[in-house]
C-alpha cells in the first residue's frame, strides 16, 4: 500500500513535515501517521494505525470528522476548516485541517490531511475581542459620562443665567419705591415723611434678607458657617416661628395649623439656624398655597433618637420630574411659577443645608401639580433634659 501512494518512501515524506499529517482510507482508518500527528493526538502509532476517529475522540467530535472525510471522498474536493479536539489529556484544542483526496496508482482512494494547531491563535483573538469590547464599553461609558457632564455644565450655566436674571429684577424692585421715597421727601411735607421712610425701611429689609440668603448659601456651600450649638426645644422652636409668620398666612388668607407635643423635644441645635429652616419651608408653603388653601405644621418624635417636622401643604403641588432638584440653588429662579412670585430658589437651598449641618436630612413629597406638597425634615434628638 505504501508503494502505492508514492515512488519515495511516504514515511520519509510525512515526518519532514512539522504540521502534524495523516492519511486515512475510504474506511476512515488511519493508515499512515506521522510522528508530529501521534505526539499531537498523545497515542502511539502503533495505537492509532487501522483505528478511527471514534476509538479515540468524544462521538460529537467523531461525528464531525467523519461527516467532512465523506464530503472530501464524495466531491473530490480540498476541504479546509476549523475543527475542535481534544487530545488525550482532554485538552480542548481548535485546528485547523486541511484535507485532500489522494489516488494511488491502482485506483484506490486515500485522504491526506494536514493539521495546524491554532488554539493559542484562537485565545489570543478571544482576548483581544475582549480588550476591544472592554475598551469600546469603557470608551461608550466614558462618552455617556462626558455627555452627562456637559449636559450638567449646560444646565447649570442656564439655570446661572437665570438666577442672574431674576436677581437683576429682585434687587431693582426695591429701587423704584425707594426713589419714589426719596422723591416724596424731597418734595413733600413733614406730614408725608413717616410713610416714604416705612417703604425706604421695608424695600432695605427686603434687600438685606437677599444679600443674607446669597451669603448664607455661600457660606454652606463653601464649608464656612460656623452653628451655635446648644439645647433648643424643637416644639417651642416650631411654635415661636408660626407666630413670627402667622401674619403672611393672614394676609394672604391661608389657614396655619400648628401640631406640636406639649412635651419639650430637645435638641443639640443652632437654634436661629432651624429657626430659619422652617421659617423658609413656611415662608414656601404660603408662597406656593392660594387664598383659602390650608398649610400645616407637624412635630413628631419617632423614636428617642429621631424628630420629624412636616409642613404640608394643599397648593400648587411640584411636577414629578421637578423635585429631585427642588433643594438645589437657583433651581426656583427658572420656573416661570416662581418667577412670578417673587423669589430666587435659595430657600429650599437653605433648609437642605441647614439641616445636613446638624446630623439631618430633608426630603419631599407630591402626588403631582395643583395636588399640594409635604416638606420633611428629620433631626437628631438629644437626651430629654430635666
Amino acid at each position: 500500500m505504501i508503494s502505492a501512494l508514492s515512488t519515495a518512501h511516504p514515511g520519509i515524506l510525512l515526518e519532514a513535515l512539522p504540521n502534524p499529517v495523516f492519511v486515512k482510507d475510504e474506511q476512515h482508518r488511519w493508515v499512515l501517521l506521522n510522528d508530529a500527528f501521534c505526539r499531537f493526538i498523545g497515542h502511539s502509532r502503533a495505537e492509532l494505525i487501522g483505528k478511527s476517529d471514534y476509538d479515540f475522540f468524544p462521538r460529537q467530535e467523531a461525528d464531525v470528522f467523519w461527516r467532512k472525510d465523506d464530503l472530501v471522498f464524495a466531491s473530490g474536493q480540498v476541504d479546509e476548516n476549523e475543527e475542535h479536539f481534544t487530545d488525550s489529556t482532554g485538552r480542548p484544542h481548535v485546528i485547523l485541517t486541511r484535507k485532500t483526496l489522494a489516488t494511488a496508482a491502482d485506483g484506490k482512494r486515500f485522504l491526506v490531511g494536514v493539521i495546524t494547531d491554532i488554539t493559542e491563535r484562537k485565545q489570543m483573538e478571544e482576548e483581544l475581542k475582549r480588550s476591544r469590547d472592554e475598551l469600546e464599553h469603557r470608551v461608550l461609558e466614558r462618552t455617556a459620562e462626558l455627555r452627562r457632564l456637559n449636559g450638567q455644565l449646560q444646565e447649570e450655566d442656564r439655570r446661572k443665567t437665570e438666577f442672574l436674571n431674576a436677581l437683576s429684577h429682585e434687587l431693582r424692585n426695591p429701587l423704584a419705591p425707594i426713589q419714589n421715597a426719596l422723591w416724596l421727601l424731597d418734595r413733600s411735607d413733614e406730614t408725608r415723611w413717616e410713610d416714604a421712610k416705612a417703604v425706604i425701611a421695608r424695600q432695605i429689609d427686603h434687600l438685606t434678607r437677599i444679600i443674607d440668603d446669597l451669603l448664607d448659601v455661600t457660606r454652606i456651600a463653601r464649608g464656612k458657617i460656623q452653628l451655635q450649638r446648644g439645647p433648643a426645644d424643637l416644639a417651642d422652636l416650631i411654635r415661636c416661628t408660626a407666630d413670627d409668620h402667622r401674619g403672611i398666612f393672614v394676609a394672604r388668607g391661608i389657614e396655619l395649623g400648628v401640631t406640636v407635643p406639649e412635651q419639650p423635644v430637645w435638641l443639640d441645635a443652632d437654634r436661629c439656624r432651624i429657626g430659619q429652616a422652617i421659617a423658609n419651608l413656611l415662608i414656601n408653603a404660603a408662597k406656593f398655597t392660594d387664598r383659602g388653601g390650608q398649610v400645616k405644621i407637624t412635630l413628631e418624635r419617632r423614636s428617642e433618637r429621631e424628630a420629624v417636622v412636616r409642613v404640608t401643604d394643599t397648593g400648587v403641588g411640584i411636577a414629578p420630574e421637578f423635585r429631585e432638584r427642588l433643594f438645589d440653588p437657583f433651581v426656583q429662579a427658572s420656573t416661570s411659577l416662581d418667577r412670578a412670585m417673587g423669589g430666587l430658589g435659595l430657600g429650599l437651598a437653605l433648609v437642605k443645608g441647614i439641616v445636613e449641618l446638624h446630623g439631618g436630612s430633608v426630603g419631599v413629597r407630591s402626588e403631582g401639580l395643583n395636588r399640594g406638597a409635604e416638606f420633611t425634615i428629620r433631626l437628631p434628638l438629644t437626651a430629654v433634659r430635666a
